[in-house]
């Protein structure tokens, strides 16, 4: 092979590889926007839902898992959680085909 096909072959493998980057680099960004847009958007559909504290209150799971359904409306959205000032779970509602998701610690949580 010539040296002007070494250098071609040079410049191609860096151009692949710089390709390669920034399409990673790129990927990561959209998935970080969207998952700061859903993340956003989830909390202020619960802060727009002042009687969840009052069936959190009560303990009232019939309540609690109606309201906890209309969390799931973005199906990216997983679980929906209600739990109370210990960390028990008071209801809890799952998106259909999906599997089970288990929940981080109370204290993962809080931080």
């Amino acid at each position: 092979m010539t040296i002007a096909g070494k250098i071609n072959v040079v410049f191609v493998t860096a151009a692949l590889l710089l390709g390669c980057i920034a399409t990673v680099i790129t990927a990561q960004r959209a998935y970080q926007v969207e998952l700061e847009r859903l993340v956003e958007g989830s909390l202020a559909r619960v802060l727009s839902r002042p009687d969840l504290q009052l069936q959190i209150y009560r303990q009232d799971e019939a309540s609690l898992k109606q309201t906890l359904g209309g969390f799931l409306e973005p199906r990216s959205v997983s679980v929906a959680t209600a739990l109370d000032s210990l960390g028990e779970i008071l209801a809890r509602q799952d998106q259909e085909n999906t599997p089970a998701y288990s929940l981080p610690s109370f204290q993962t949580l809080r931080s």
